[in-house]
């Protein structure tokens, strides 16, 4: 913007400096934690219908120009 309305040429991390000095700047966001994920390897099957694994796959259908979804669902004994 500021080269197009005010035909001045100035480098990006000087914009930046400047506007850490102004502050003008939106605090960064804070970084979720991320949990692990709970997968059915090596996991002890105690009873019948205990454990449930769900496969969720697209594509996308060219001629009708659309997406398509096929849900998997797998019953570990």
């Amino acid at each position: 913007m500021l080269r197009r309305k005010f035909n001045l040429i100035i480098n990006k991390k000087k914009v930046y400096r400047l506007c850490k000095e102004l502050e003008v700047l939106r605090p960064q966001r804070k970084i979720k934690p991320k949990f692990p994920r709970k997968i059915a390897i090596n996991r002890e099957i105690t009873t019948s219908n205990s454990l449930w694994e769900v496969d969720v796959k697209y594509g996308y259908i060219h001629g009708e120009d659309r997406f398509f979804y096929i849900a998997s669902f797998f019953r570990c004994i």
